[in-house]
């Protein structure tokens, strides 16, 4: 083994590793993409759950309303038409 063999060989792995550094730093910011895409539905899904509890809250209210009416009025018997 000769000096140059040796340092052509290192050379080889210095740029071989230079690649391999780049492509690590490619791979960490997709990750740090896809984590903030997660965070952002996360967010999302939060405010969907926020909103359908005001509704079933305000169906709630609407319902109990409805009962209220349905007690204060007279009732009819049922009749069926055949």
């Amino acid at each position: 083994m000769t000096n140059e063999l040796i340092f052509e060989v290192s050379r080889q792995l210095q740029a071989r590793m230079g690649n391999v550094e780049g492509g690590l730093r490619e791979v960490k910011q997709e990750h740090i993409s896809i984590r903030g895409h997660a965070v952002s539905m996360q967010t999302d899904i939060h405010s969907i759950y926020d909103k359908l509890d005001r509704h079933e809250e305000r169906l709630e209210r609407i319902e109990r309303q409805l009962e209220f009416r349905e007690l204060a009025e007279p009732h009819k018997p049922f009749e069926h038409d055949r």
